[in-house]
């Protein structure tokens, strides 16, 4: 095998579901935070309040809380597991809530009510043997002989059911297949009523939550080893149980009893009801529950993430062979070529040697439109130009496009930016200044989409920042970008760095994957998409045009008052997908009321040539929401804002229309 196929086959990224992961795997790529104690401050397992982990696809939520669990208990500590378990103070029992298992609760041989008691019972059942099964487990690791504690502590587990049982002897064994056979019938009875539609003979020998709260709690009364501890149910995919489902699993959290605790992942969009049982009332947040969004969490402070992100990448590539992390070339980001503005101001200067600049064409058309006066035309361009510095000469041209729309094009303002450019090459001040220090990053991006090239999203830091706090996100990146790398035989962290080149096509790979992947099917999905498109196609033309009203736009903003129930249903699902990231509105003017603000995904960025940093935001106009969120006329919303931003800024109608003609 030669070294190219060697390399391609141990793609490092390759891997991005938890869980496609054995529990070794977990436990191998294990990335904690560096700050604080990590992500047990994210679960919190001492803390006896049932906890929502809630995120986007592949945001950690299954990493996070298969590392807690007593499989991986029993790997980390498997030197002094005693010990280790006693310090930690909690047994983690996960499970996953798969889709196949929901859905056959389901039928018009049984009723609704029908189906809550078979549910509940089923649940009972299941907890109670994962539970058992792990109780069991972590006491054979903690004593040759355990039996001394089994006589009584079976009899009162006896005493839990609603009626008498008979065990082969006393023991957790015992209790185990005790239970394992009745969830056994339990199934039985269940999938085969599905063909004959019938309803099925069930026993149900305990009452909700009797075992659950109740094995726990005499676990702790009859063995000393489980005083303090906590025993927490990790609820994993809670998106693929149904409506009512959930509401039985939220009347449980509702109802918990020490010792018993419960963490419950989701995927955002995925959690359709707080709702429960109990008189229809909802989970409480703060009192009852404490709900957390993994992405937003990470999200919060940049250079936590960088360097978590980092740590995953060098943990990778140490397993994957390719690199040492104590080596001097673990300086993962070294291997990335990243964006030189020097460099591409070169290019520049060589290119326009032969080839005339495009923003000073496209300057010279408009001009001549308006002036109709080719002498006055060139005098204005003369005074504009500055050969030496293809950002500073754009810049110029910025401000005289500002100039323009004040108070017309004209020499008089074409000489003063001439001064103004003077005033910042001589002393570093002035105008000029005052526009680099803000829309620096955007002229650069201008003049690659001036010169038809692509947008620099490369560079390890802006793999990070599009990422946008999912782990997943970034992981796909780097897959497609090391695929990429490979194709072009520059053999990645083992060679020379990864290419511009290699970054950009594996970001849009990335790109065109989560567009896609994220969206769902059905209608929801069509018109996200729809109004996805319509979002970004508008800052799209804000943010290149003559005149963009704010820097780095990436982010809109709308009013709580053009906001009815249905466009906040699509808002709630971009969000929930993580088309867009929701941030803290400003006051609307005369309003007690806040505008709601939304970024557009880093991962979509490329999509419509964004900003990944977040500074500007453009404000949306009630006419243009209608447009967005319904069937409005998108040409002519474009037009409109192409006129109030472009010279020569006439936007006081377009051919006579409206929005909506």
């Amino acid at each position: 095998m030669d070294r190219l196929q060697y390399l391609s086959e141990i793609n490092p990224f390759n891997i991005t579901k938890a869980v496609d992961y054995t529990d070794d795997d977990i436990n191998k790529f294990w990335v904690d935070l560096n700050e604080g104690k990590g992500f047990i401050d994210f679960l919190k397992p001492s803390s006896p309040m049932p906890l929502m982990l809630l995120g986007s696809k592949g945001s950690g939520k299954t990493h996070i809380m298969r590392y807690f669990s007593f499989n991986l208990q029993k790997i980390r500590h498997k030197d002094n597991f005693r010990n280790k378990i006693l310090e930690d103070k909690y047994l983690g029992i996960f499970l996953r809530c798969e889709g196949l298992n929901a859905n056959k609760f389901e039928g018009s041989f049984v009723g609704s009510q029908g189906w809550r008691v078979l549910y509940s019972y089923y649940i009972e059942l299941w907890f109670s043997q994962l539970l058992l099964k792990n109780v069991i487990e972590c006491l054979s690791l903690c004593f040759e002989d355990y039996s001394q504690y089994e006589e009584g502590l079976i009899k009162d587990i006896m005493n839990l059911f609603d009626k008498d049982i008979i065990l082969d002897d006393f023991s957790l064994n015992s209790i185990l297949d005790f239970l394992n056979k009745q969830h056994k019938a339990l199934d039985y009875e269940i999938n085969n009523s599905s063909i004959l539609g019938e309803t099925p003979t069930v026993e149900i020998l305990a009452s909700p939550g009797k075992l659950i709260f109740g094995i726990p709690k005499l676990l702790i009364e009859n063995i000393k080893m489980f005083e303090g501890f906590k025993f927490i149910f990790l609820i994993d995919e809670y998106e693929n149980l149904k409506e009512y489902q959930q509401q039985y699993i939220n009347t449980i959290l509702r109802e918990r009893k020490d010792p018993v605790t419960f963490r419950v992942g989701s995927r955002w969009y995925g959690l359709k009801t707080l709702k429960t049982f109990s008189g229809d009332e909802s989970l409480l947040e703060g009192s009852e529950i404490e709900t957390r969004i993994i992405d937003k969490w990470l999200r919060e402070d940049d250079k936590k993430y960088a360097s978590f992100s980092i740590d995953m990448i060098k943990l990778r590539l140490d397993k994957s062979g390719l690199i040492d992390v104590n080596s001097k070339h673990s300086n993962i980001e070294s291997w990335f070529e990243n964006f030189s503005i020097e460099n591409f101001l070169k290019e520049l200067q060589e290119k326009f040697k032969s080839k005339e600049k495009p923003y000073i064409k496209s300057l010279k058309e408009k001009l001549s439109r308006e002036l109709k006066c080719e002498k006055e035309v060139s005098e204005i361009i003369s005074y504009l130009e500055f050969n030496n510095n293809a950002l500073i000469e754009r810049t110029n041209i910025f401000l005289f496009y500002r100039l323009w729309k004040k108070s017309g094009a004209n020499i008089k303002n074409a000489i003063l930016v001439k001064s103004e450019c003077e005033n910042f090459t001589v002393n570093g001040e002035g105008e000029i200044k005052k526009i680099l220090d803000k829309f620096k990053n955007d002229i650069i991006d201008q003049l690659h989409r001036e010169t038809r090239q692509i947008l620099p999203y490369y560079g390890l830091s802006k793999l990070i920042k599009m990422s946008s706090g999912n782990p997943r996100h970034l992981l796909i990146m780097l897959k497609h970008i090391y695929r990429w790398s490979i194709f072009n035989d520059e053999k990645p962290f083992s060679g020379a760095v990864i290419s511009s080149s290699s970054q950009q096509k594996g970001v849009l790979d990335a790109k065109n994957w989560f567009f896609e992947n994220e969206k769902g099917n059905g209608s929801r999905g069509r018109i996200m998409i729809d109004v996805i498109n319509k979002i970004g196609q508008l800052l799209q033309v804000a943010r290149f045009s003559d005149t963009p009203p704010e820097c780095s736009l990436s982010t809109f903003s709308i009013r709580s008052s053009f906001v009815n129930p249905e466009i906040r249903a699509v808002l709630d699902n971009l969000e929930r997908s993580s088309y867009v990231i929701k941030n803290e509105g400003s006051r609307e003017k005369n309003s007690d009321l806040k505008t709601l603000d939304f970024q557009i995904a880093g991962m979509l960025a490329p999509q419509w040539e964004l900003a990944l940093y977040r500074r500007g935001r453009l404000q949306i106009e009630e006419d243009e929401v209608q447009a967005i969120f319904s069937k409005g006329n998108l040409d002519i919303l474009l037009k409109n804002r192409e006129l109030r931003y472009n010279a020569p800024f006439d936007s006081s109608n377009y051919n006579g229309k409206t929005l909506f003609d």
